[in-house]
């Protein structure tokens, strides 16, 4: 999903539909050297995380309310969700939806940045 965002699949898609070939504005960018944030470091968001640090070259930090070891012994420091909402350029979510989790990302923390 991060991919078909960034090379923005969704809108070609859409614009080939309606018989628009053209490439203005499709390209995306590249990931090496981008901030990327990862709310939630069960297996999945630490698998994300690994795959983003050491195939994409990204610059990984992490949140969760459990911090784990295996996150931290690939280099990634833990942040707090503030931090991670105002300095990243892509944000990874991978918690449960769970009462407390709800509204973990809203309006509010998006607008800070």
């Amino acid at each position: 999903l991060m991919l078909s965002l960034n090379r923005k699949i969704p809108q070609a898609w859409l614009r080939t539909r309606s018989g628009n070939f053209s490439l203005a504005g499709q390209l995306g960018f590249d990931m090496i050297g981008k901030k990327v944030g990862i709310i939630g470091t069960g297996q999945i968001g630490m698998l994300t995380a690994k795959i983003l640090k050491r195939g994409f070259e990204c610059d990984v930090m992490a949140y969760d309310v459990h911090e784990n070891p295996a996150v931290q012994g690939l280099g990634i420091p833990y942040k707090t969700l503030d931090e991670i909402m105002t300095t990243c350029d892509i944000i990874s979510l991978h918690v449960p939806l769970l009462p407390p989790t709800k509204h973990l990302v809203n309006r509010e923390r998006v607008e800070k940045k």
